[in-house]
């Protein structure tokens, strides 16, 4: 009798860049949203006058939707922004609405 061969449950994907879901972006597109080249939207990142960054498997990536809200707030520092997005976060949940 010969051993049966389990065959692999899946084959390597064929692009081995993490998958990041639509809602959230590199660095490249994180500073296209906000009309930066990446070079000043570093900058601007090091110098927290952009959101914070989320890691995920170590890749470092922006939510498309509070990109969207921090401008349409008026692009405001970090530090005073951070606070603004945990209440819209609050009110979307007591509204119903989802955040993510």
């Amino acid at each position: 009798m010969t051993d049966a061969v389990t065959p692999h449950a899946a084959s390597p994907p064929k692009n081995p860049r993490r998958f990041i879901p639509p809602a959230l972006v590199r660095r490249p597109q994180a500073a296209a949203l906000c009309a930066l080249g990446t070079s000043t939207f570093d900058r601007h990142d090091a110098a927290g006058l952009v959101p914070a960054a989320r890691f995920i498997g170590g890749v470092k990536v922006w939510s498309v939707a509070e990109l969207k809200a921090w401008a349409v707030h008026g692009c405001p520092p970090r530090a005073e922004w951070s606070a603004v997005w945990q209440a819209l976060l609050a009110a979307r949940r007591t509204s119903g609405r989802t955040t993510r």
